[in-house]
């Protein structure tokens, strides 16, 4: 993801230098290479993950599915048609999500900091002045995914009713 930005670099300072030509297109081969390889292993990576998501979202459908097939009379009248397929598509769609994106936990913050080193390191001033501005940026975006959390547990309850109502209109 860095290597390529700073072999571009290096191919600036072939061409306004008194460097070989050679040296440029070795620095362009190698630009070439290294984007090449890294789309190649980025989409096995992205091939792997949302593979292992389906399949874990796909047993744990099966699951629910099964356990709500033993539930007793009385557990039945406590969890709605709503909850339970709720539990079936919206839950495992999140565990699913979940899998493709938790590499993420870790690798984005990482990246940022590289980001912001490469940043400061070339443009001094202005790639500290870009870091603050990103800084002040991330409480607003907090309270912006709060409130989207808040609306879409809302909105959850919404559909429960919804398809508790069409499980009885159909049964």
């Amino acid at each position: 993801m860095f290597a390529a930005p700073l072999l571009l670099g290096q191919l600036t300072d072939v061409v306004s230098g008194g460097q070989p030509a050679w040296h440029g297109y070795v620095i362009a081969v190698a630009i070439f290479v290294i984007s090449v390889t890294g789309a190649v292993i980025e989409n096995q990576y992205f091939n792997t993950v949302v593979r292992c998501g389906i399949h874990i979202s796909g047993a744990l459908v099966c699951e629910v599915f099964e356990k709500s097939m033993r539930l007793s009379n009385r557990a039945r009248a406590a969890n709605s048609a709503g909850q339970i397929t709720n539990h079936m598509s919206v839950d495992a769609d999140k565990l699913e999500k979940v899998c493709s994106q938790l590499h993420q936990l870790w690798a984005c913050p990482v990246k940022i900091v590289i980001s912001v080193v490469l940043l400061c390191r070339i443009l001094h001033l202005g790639g500290f002045m870009g870091a603050l501005v990103l800084a002040f940026f991330v409480p607003v975006q907090t309270r912006v995914a709060t409130r989207l959390a808040k609306f879409a547990k809302e909105k959850l309850k919404y559909a429960d009713a919804r398809i508790s109502l069409t499980h009885e209109i159909l049964s």
